[in-house]
């Protein structure tokens, strides 16, 4: 997700389920959930056979990808047993 949003979900929820005041947030997130987002998880994305986006559009086609190749890896598998 885009740093925007992971920022504001993070807000929302720690606020609202964590009792954190919107400074504790705002502080962790720059000292630590932002480094190790772009230390760990935007480098590992070269390795991504696919990256899905945060739209519903994207989002659809992702599952309808991953279920065609899943099906033809099932397909394979099936006939390659016989």
């Amino acid at each position: 997700a885009d740093s925007d949003i992971r920022l504001s979900r993070r807000m929302k929820r720690d606020v609202e389920e964590r009792g954190r005041s919107l400074e504790e947030v705002i502080s962790q997130y720059h000292a630590t959930v932002r480094p190790m987002h772009e230390e760990w998880v935007e480098p590992s994305k070269k390795y991504a056979d696919f990256v899905v986006q945060t739209n519903q559009h994207s989002l659809t086609i992702a599952v309808q990808t991953l279920t065609n190749h899943l099906r033809a890896e099932a397909c394979f598998e099936q006939q390659s047993t016989m």
